[in-house]
């Protein structure tokens, strides 16, 4: 099975990029990330720090795509709401995902150390959230993309 059988969706969480505050240079690399490693359908959308705004996105975008990762919004500040939205309609836990990029991450900062992120599956879609930041949303792909594959294979019984 090639990975263009499988479909993602990126959704970015932040308020100052959804008013057109700042442009989203994370959701551009995970699109370049995707493409790179052979999604050919995805699509993006950016949300604000609202939760109500990102469960329609997860709720959307799970019902659409094989993989979700959204960036943005999973640290300890008040306004870090993403794992607890993506919790509340998890299906199925896969810590281990989280943990691993938590892991790698602390190569590169300590500050991953409050990094909230969760892993889960709803829809038959699997839910990562990823950090922020360009770079780390690079370290989070590149941490992930020796089990993808196999993963969404086993989610979506593809």
């Amino acid at each position: 099975m090639s990975t263009f059988d499988y479909t993602a969706g990126i959704i970015t969480v932040s308020t100052r990029a959804y008013n057109g505050i700042y442009v989203d240079k994370s959701g551009e690399v995970l699109i370049d990330l995707l493409k790179d490693f052979g999604f050919e359908k995805i699509d993006k959308v950016v949300v604000s720090d609202d939760r109500e705004m990102l469960k329609d996105a997860l709720e959307n975008f799970s019902s659409l795509h094989d993989l979700v990762i959204t960036t943005g919004g999973t640290g300890v500040a008040e306004t870090d709401i993403t794992p607890d939205v993506t919790l509340s309609l998890s299906s199925r836990l896969v810590p281990g995902i989280a943990e691993e990029i938590r892991r790698q991450s602390l190569v590169a900062t300590p500050n991953a150390m409050i990094s909230r992120a969760v892993s889960v599956i709803y829809n038959k879609s699997l839910i990562i959230n990823f950090p922020g930041s360009p770079v780390a949303c690079k370290e989070s792909f590149d941490t992930i993309k020796p089990i993808l594959l196999h993963a969404l294979g086993l989610i979506s019984g593809k």
